[in-house]
């Protein structure tokens, strides 16, 4: 098990780490070789988990998946299991469970160094009934490879208590990044978030920089300190009324031609990527 910070996952750019808090825990790894990890996490329900808002007992916690998809048979996929039992009476309170490409669920398709499959942050928020004051209460998360032995899967798990989860703002899949000499322009449609906060790398799987936030929802940023001939690739993350980010838009890529020079004949063809390189948005697709 890993711990991951403020972080980019490549095979899952529309995931903004970590999901809470200052970090959340990847379970198992990109790497095939047949393994099977888990996590679990315990804890006894108490008046302290009575969310002040509504009355009410809660228990939350969120969880998503990314699994490589090397189209085998159903029962040889990574796959990934999360549930949420009640120790004192062995009573299961949430289940989930499904293998990479699984018909029904909803997946994100990224192609890199493969087919991979990602869910979306799935944030659990439960109400117990007050009867449940002094049980223990387990969390666990299990995260598995490909049996064929090549293909990996893992799953990062955060949040594991009664405080609230933050909203996830949609993601942006409309991302364009177009170029000039000596600038590109990276576009978006709004999507009602309070403002966002553009991101930069010179290479797909990051690291990633902060260009800067805009001061409303305007959809739109120049980028003005690039360099010609370099090819750049930027994401757009949403942000909340508190600067919180929520998920990141897939990466596009733009090379910056060089200027044209005075009596230059202009005939090139203009060199620029202005959709998503990698990332297909459309859920299976």
């Amino acid at each position: 098990m890993n711990v991951v910070s403020n972080s980019f996952d490549p095979r899952a750019p529309h995931l903004v780490l970590p999901r809470q808090g200052n970090f959340t825990a990847k379970l198992n790894d990109e790497i095939g070789g047949r393994h099977i990890n888990q996590i679990s996490q315990k804890d006894v329900i108490t008046e302290d988990d009575r969310d002040p808002s509504d009355g009410k007992l809660h228990i939350r916690f969120t969880y998503a998946a990314v699994l490589n998809d090397p189209n085998h048979a159903s029962y040889q996929q990574p796959y990934f299991h999360v549930q949420l039992k009640d120790l004192t009476t062995a009573e299961i309170l949430y289940d989930d469970i499904a293998y990479s490409n699984q018909p029904g669920r909803l997946f994100y398709t990224t192609n890199f160094n493969g087919t991979w499959r990602s869910t979306p942050f799935i944030d659990v928020d439960m109400i117990v009934p007050d009867s449940l004051i002094g049980h223990e209460l387990e969390v666990r998360a299990l995260a598995a490879d490909c049996s064929q032995n090549a293909h990996g899967g893992y799953v990062y798990v955060d949040a594991f208590g009664a405080n609230k989860i933050k909203p996830q703002q949609g993601c942006l899949n409309n991302v364009k990044a177009r170029a000039k000499p000596g600038q590109v322009q990276v576009t978006w449609a709004d999507n009602g978030a309070d403002a966002y906060r553009i991101y930069r790398s010179e290479k797909l799987e990051g690291p990633y920089i902060s260009l800067g936030e805009t001061t409303s929802n305007y959809s739109t940023w120049l980028d003005k300190t690039v360099e010609e001939g370099k090819e750049y690739f930027y994401n757009v993350r949403p942000l909340d009324s508190e600067g919180l980010e929520s998920c990141a838009s897939g990466s596009v890529v733009s090379v910056v031609p060089s200027s044209i020079e005075a009596g230059e004949v202009a005939n090139r063809p203009p060199y620029f990527v202005s959709e998503t390189k990698v990332r297909d948005f459309s859920p299976n697709g």
